[in-house]
This record gives C-alpha cells, structure tokens and sequence, in this order.
C-alpha cells in the first residue's frame, strides 16, 4: 500500500520538481529569512519618504496647534499621525514627533505612556534632553505613584492588626 501517489507531470499544474521560487523560500527558510523581511532590506524610495515627511511633519504642526489649545485627544491623534507616517523613513526626526506625544501623555498623567515614547525617541536621538528630561519626570511621577500604593498597603495592615 502507498501512502504518497505521485500525480503525472502534467497534471493539474504540478510538478516534483521544485521551482525557483520553492528554491528562493528554502534559501531564505536556511538564512532565517522571510519574503517580507527581504522586502524590507530593498533601499528607500527618497521622493516617497520625503513625501511622508512633509505630511509627518503637517500632522505635527497641527498637534502642536491641538496641544496650546489645550485639545489633548486631538493633539494625541496628530503626533500619532505624525510617528505612522515617518516611522518607515527612519529620520531622527522621527524622535520629536514621539517626544511630542510623550508630553500630551504627561499631561494626561500617563507616566508609562511618557516613559515608552520618550525611549522611542532616544532611540531615534540619544541625545534628545528634551525626551530625558520627560522621561526622567515621569520616573519620578511613577516611582512616587509606587510609594503611595506602598504605604496605602501598610497602613490596610495595621488597621487589620489592630482590629
């Protein structure tokens, strides 16, 4: 009895003989790539990503103009517009359009929030101050949220004690 029926060469469009693009994904299967990741290592298209930049960056003016206002939900959306658009062009600008997000986050009060996209600028700028300088408020924002729920969670102990 058999298990595996081999089908004519003709038939049905198969063949046992590989093709190169079979080839092509078991070359890339061995190095630990995929079609995706080799897509990604083709160079930028300079036109395009100047494109994204400039719509990046009037995404970014209108936050700013959403963030004076006051509007935080809309400034949040704009600087998050502004990171989608020029995330793929891989410019340190990239940098303040996440520091911008991260003080809309500040402002809500979302400590972790600001602490994420300040490291995401550093990424992009190491040296940002401005993106250390948020991120270091928000350390200290959080670490002081951590002292409170501790000492919340002795004092509940000792009135459990003594009840």
């Amino acid at each position: 009895m058999t298990l595996v029926e081999e089908l004519p060469e003709d038939e049905a469009g198969f063949s046992s003989k590989p093709s190169a693009s079979d080839e092509a994904d078991v070359t890339r299967a061995e190095a630990g790539t995929s079609v995706e990741h080799s897509e990604a290592q083709l160079p930028r298209d300079a036109e395009e990503d100047e494109r994204l930049l400039v719509m990046a960056r009037g995404a970014k003016e209108r936050g700013n103009a959403h963030f004076k206002a006051g509007e935080l939900p809309e400034a949040l959306e704009c600087y998050s517009e502004a990171i989608e658009l020029a995330a793929p062009t891989e410019v340190e600008e990239v940098g303040v359009f996440f520091a911008n997000r991260a003080a809309v986050f500040a402002r809500m009060g979302q400590h972790q929030a600001v602490c994420d996209d300040c490291d995401a600028a550093l990424q992009r700028q190491p040296g940002y101050v401005k993106a250390l300088l948020r991120r270091a408020h928000a350390r200290e924002a959080l670490d002081q949220v951590r002292v409170r729920v501790r000492l919340r969670l002795r004092l509940r102990l000792r009135v459990r004690v003594r009840v």
